[in-house]
């Protein structure tokens, strides 16, 4: 497990927690949305997340993820090249 926090530290990344403020945002979400809860919600529980965040999130499982705003989420090779373009990468 420390090696785990060491791996995290490096590439500045963090765990959620998953609280009430978390837990109320995805319900509500998920009851606005036409996807079933029974078989998404984690899917709602991760997108609430990454839109409490304002974070772009990188999936294969778009229509998992078709209740989120346009334009965060995308898939990574799609984001790579996003950043590219954006940076005058080649």
């Amino acid at each position: 497990m420390e090696d785990f926090g060491i791996d995290l530290k490096e590439i500045q990344a963090n765990i959620t927690p998953f609280d009430s403020s978390l837990a109320q945002d995805a319900a509500e979400r998920a009851i606005k949305s036409i996807l079933p809860f029974k078989h998404h919600a984690r899917d709602f529980i991760i997108g609430s997340s990454s839109i409490q965040r304002e974070a772009i999130l990188l999936t294969y499982n778009i229509k998992h993820f078709s209740w989120m705003p346009k334009g965060t989420v995308t898939t990574p090779e799609k984001f790579i090249e996003k950043y590219k373009e954006e940076n005058n990468f080649q």
